[in-house]
């Protein structure tokens, strides 16, 4: 388990599931499984087959290719 303890909240990892992580980026999951083998997103594996990806990493990668504006 991951102590948050002293760490601002803009830190912290939101995770979710490949599939939860392709819907959000409005792909399929294969594509998911393809920018973690090609190193543009993170694999957090807690174990053999569960395996999670960070929205905020997801939104990083989307405003640096343009799929988000800011305010």
């Amino acid at each position: 388990m991951t102590d948050y303890k002293g760490k601002n909240p803009s830190e912290r990892l939101e995770l979710a599931t490949v599939s939860e992580a392709a819907d959000y980026m409005s792909v399929t999951p294969k594509t998911i499984h393809t920018y973690f083998r090609e190193g543009r997103l993170t694999r957090y594996s807690m174990g053999p087959r569960m395996v999670r990806v960070d929205l905020n990493e997801v939104d990083q990668r989307l405003r640096n290719y343009g799929g988000i504006t800011t305010p």
